[in-house]
């Protein structure tokens, strides 16, 4: 009795060890989110559950206030995932006025379900203990624990429903065969495939050697029945269908198999956002996460060499079998999945781990911790062997931990962007991430009253947005090439905003340039109004303008000849401010500033217009 004390104390210890190091991890590397964007999906979903809303109104968010991936269905913003993670951080968030809680609780919740599945396999504390233990070391733990991706409950909830399936299976009891039910069904609801995953390899050992009864698994279906009525309740809330998910909103490329594959399908855009992922491409892939794996398991060398160790000398038992049919699986099915390349490509994976084979983890350390209590290995071996288990751990936590906290630092970079020093409510435009990116990446409330409000610029468009936030102080936070550098790397800056309003507003042009020169002004696609010089001014009233919505208004200079110092040998230059302007209510409205363009001509007769800050070379004003 006093052993199985122990045993548990032991236990409780290592999850809540477990959740302080998840609650480090978040705090200190990712205080603002990881670069997973995912976690915006998630954290967006959670925000709209709070106000009560399945789904958000397609008119007040597109588009630019479009949740991170989201797609848009009649008149209806859907979100890609299922509710369940979302609304445990709604509740987090309700509650806590944080999800950390939330995370540190699932963090916990996924050491003890390794050490339960070691348990029901082996019916040994000592391999249950190990288990966790080994569980609550691997780096894997903290980093997902710490982030608010759905991994880490998709995690929990595979591992309790392979342990609760074999307890029913121990026990026979028709409620226990319920519970299991229902643990797989919850993990269904949340992500399905995952849930398949963990829940087929139990099903197929319990097939061979329990000879399972039709009773036994109508009894797991009656228990996965009223998650799986609520998965299906909700395909049919959101989507119209029960059947159809709504993981295929955003596009018809993000799918399984090989081909071009994408997160969403950007219209027009051809393949230049898609990543096309052939069969060589999985398996560079593949290796690249068998690689990487062990960096995530605490003590790679000595949990590769016992579990080796064990599955030799119990070949015979069928359970050794299971574990590593359990890990075979989730590699062998993730194989078809082009994100893990993805994943790569981004480099996310190493400070998140090969995050889509996080299920594998437990099967690895419950083989790891049942080798260790039942191999018997000569200390001329186990010595060195230890300390290289050791020291492995050291270098390849500190390294994880440094490019968590590298990762950590630019979301953080990323997300002060919008948060500009005001003390009033504050309106953030954000420029796309690629060409045809229709998404916010920043989570923004439901009702989008936030203090700091993010929104996706959208050309032609800003100028609306601006107008329908009166009350809030606008920013711009764009993307500029220094000038004359058209092929130079892109700064960032953030610039205020302002509506110039008037009957009429006066434009007014001085260039500072060698050789001849014109200025000029040109309203939409109307031919340009030049003046000869440098200086020029003119007056825009509403009559130059459509009736309805948006223009720009280009002012600029023209320089002949080669210029003063020109890269690349260019034979002409053309540098514009362009304005934003539209007629409102008998009045003419500019927004300002102005976004640079330079326009170059090489003597092959190529051109190229870069964004780009000419203020070096132009000054223009916009007065009512």
């Amino acid at each position: 009795m006093r052993s199985r004390t122990r045993g548990l104390v032991g236990l409780l210890a290592a999850a809540l060890l477990a959740s302080v190091l998840a609650a480090l991890v978040a705090e200190h590397a990712f205080p603002d989110g990881t670069t997973d964007l995912d976690e915006v999906a998630y954290q967006s979903q959670a925000n709209a559950l709070a106000h009560g809303h399945l789904t958000l109104d397609a008119a007040t968010h597109v588009p630019q206030f479009l949740p991170f991936l989201s797609g848009v269905r009649d008149d209806r913003v859907v979100f890609k995932y299922q509710p369940l993670w979302p609304a445990l951080i709604s509740m987090s968030d309700r509650v806590f006025r944080s999800s950390l809680p939330l995370r540190m609780l699932c963090t916990g919740a996924g050491i003890l379900a390794v050490a339960w599945l070691a348990w029901e396999l082996t019916r040994e504390r000592r391999v249950a203990l190990l288990a966790a233990l080994l569980a609550l070391a691997s780096p894997f733990t903290w980093v997902q624990g710490a982030s608010l991706l759905g991994y880490q409950l998709s995690f929990v909830l595979g591992t309790a429903a392979a342990a609760a399936l074999l307890r029913a299976a121990r026990v026979q009891r028709a409620g226990s065969w319920m519970i299991a039910g229902g643990i797989a069904g919850l993990a269904a609801f949340h992500r399905p495939f995952d849930a398949v995953l963990a829940v087929v390899p139990v099903a197929g050992y319990l097939a061979v050697t329990h000879r399972g009864r039709l009773r036994d698994a109508a009894l797991v279906l009656a228990g996965a029945a009223p998650f799986a009525a609520l998965f299906l309740a909700y395909n049919a809330a959101v989507m119209g269908s029960p059947l159809r998910l709504p993981y295929g909103v955003t596009g018809s490329h993000d799918t399984f198999f090989f081909g071009w594959r994408a997160s969403i399908d950007t219209a027009g855009g051809g393949h230049a956002t898609d990543l096309h992922y052939t069969l060589g491409r999985a398996l560079r892939t593949l290796g690249h996460d068998l690689v990487l794996m062990p960096r995530f398991t605490a003590l790679a060398p000595l949990v590769l060499v016992f579990a080796v160790a064990l599955v030799w000398k119990l070949r015979a038992d069928a359970r050794v079998w299971l574990l590593v049919g359990m890990v075979v699986v989730v590699f062998g099915a993730y194989f078809f999945w082009w994100a893990t390349a993805n994943a790569e490509f981004f480099r996310i994976d190493r400070a998140l781990g090969p995050f889509y084979d996080y299920a594998a983890l437990a099967p690895i350390c419950v083989l790891a911790a049942w080798g260790l209590a039942t191999v018997r290995v000569p200390r001329r071996v186990l010595v060195p062997l230890g300390v290289i288990a050791v020291v492995w751990a050291v270098v390849a936590t500190r390294t994880i931990l440094i490019d968590a906290r590298g990762q950590g630092r630019s979301r953080t970079a990323t997300v002060e962007w919008t948060r500009p020093p005001s003390d009033g409510p504050t309106l953030v435009a954000v420029v796309p991430q690629f060409p045809g990116d229709p998404f916010v990446h920043y989570a923004n409330s439901a009702r989008l009253d936030d203090h700091h409000l993010a929104a996706l610029d959208v050309p032609g468009r800003r100028l609306d947005l601006v107008a329908a936030h009166p009350d809030r102080a606008a920013f711009f936070v764009r993307g500029v090439r220094p000038f004359r550098d058209p092929f130079g790397v892109t700064e960032t800056d953030r610039v205020a905003l302002s509506i110039v309003r008037g009957p009429t507003v006066k434009l007014r042009a001085r260039a500072r340039v060698d050789g001849p020169a014109s200025t000029y002004v040109r309203v939409g696609d109307a031919p340009p109004v030049v003046s000869p010089g440098t200086v020029g001014e003119w007056s825009i009233d509403p009559a130059q303008l459509p009736r309805s919505g948006s223009t720009t208004i280009a002012v600029g200079v023209t320089v002949g000849g080669r210029g003063k110092a020109p890269p690349r040998a260019l034979t002409d230059e053309r540098f514009e401010c362009r304005f934003e302007a539209r007629a409102s209510r008998g009045d003419v409205e500019v927004l300002t500033p102005c976004d640079g363009w330079s326009h170059y001509v090489f003597p092959d007769g190529t051109t190229v217009d870069s964004n780009e800050d000419v203020s070096p070379v132009l000054d223009v004003t916009a007065k009512p």
